[in-house]
């Protein structure tokens, strides 16, 4: 066989591994949103001592009250969001919970977006890495694996039962990832401030996420040649980072008359 003959036929099998990949990501996401609608409807009245307190404040917030929102124990971000669709579709006491489910399986198909650009970045990893040391795995293994880690994390460890920011903070570790692989692919400023923007809106759903925020930004620039370059990019991510979080931990802070970036831990 020539080689041509060996290029055309190479090219093929690409091609329809290429469509036998689509086709397993599309089965997959199907079916994983189509469990997450069958969950949500059947815990839709699901509830806990927490539900009951992100709905209160949300409520509160839809009510005018903004400073509900500026908590040391509950983080912003879910309420705020929850606020949002209690003012367009102002539902009695009965449906808000629904409501709230509904958020919850929104939450998820867009945590699995992320989660879609995320594993792709990690594939791209993957391949680098195989060349350097072998043992490559297969597309359709590759991308069914990473659907059900995701499927076991947000359905059945999480799980859409409870109005919590879990599922948010899931969708936000994702968006983190996928920015942390990017910038260590290819630094530059840009990518250096999305990843800050990405670890301080991870903050605002919770607390925790501001250690965690740190641990990103060292695994996105450690392992690199130290130069006056990369010293600045790590900056640049650390000062958007705590630039996004500001606001609010001197908000909470002055509340508690001391330096916090959550009281959470410390009430558990």
């Amino acid at each position: 066989m020539t080689d041509i003959d060996t290029s055309a036929v190479e090219t093929r099998l690409d091609s329809l591994t290429s469509i036998d990949t689509r086709r397993l990501q599309i089965g997959c996401w199907v079916a994983l949103i189509a469990i997450a609608i069958i969950r949500a409807w059947f815990t839709r009245y699901e509830s806990d001592p927490d539900s009951m307190a992100y709905l209160d404040i949300a409520r509160a917030i839809t009510e005018g009250h903004a400073a509900a929102a500026v908590h040391a124990y509950w983080s912003p971000g879910y309420p705020v969001l929850l606020s949002l669709f209690l003012w367009i579709f102002r539902p009695n006491v009965y449906w808000e919970s629904p409501l709230a489910h509904v958020v919850n399986l929104l939450v998820f198909i867009g945590a699995l977006a992320i989660f879609q650009l995320f594993w792709s970045e990690v594939r791209l990893w993957h391949k680098n890495y195989s060349q350097d040391f072998g043992a490559a795995i297969p597309e359709n293994t590759f991308w069914a694996l990473g659907y059900s880690i995701f499927g076991i994390a947000t359905l059945n460890l999480i799980t859409m039962g409870l109005v919590h920011p879990d599922l948010l903070v899931a969708a936000l570790c994702c968006m983190a990832g996928w920015s942390t692989l990017r910038f260590r692919r290819a630094p530059g400023v840009g990518r250096a401030l999305l990843l800050g923007l990405v670890l301080g809106l991870g903050y605002y759903a919770k607390a925790p996420f501001f250690p965690m925020g740190l641990v990103f930004i060292l695994c996105a620039c450690c392992g690199r040649p130290l130069s006056r370059r990369t010293v600045l990019l790590a900056g640049t991510v650390l000062g958007a980072f705590l630039l996004v979080c500001a606001s609010f931990i001197a908000t909470i802070s002055l509340s508690k008359g001391r330096f916090t970036f959550g009281e959470s831990a410390r009430l558990s």
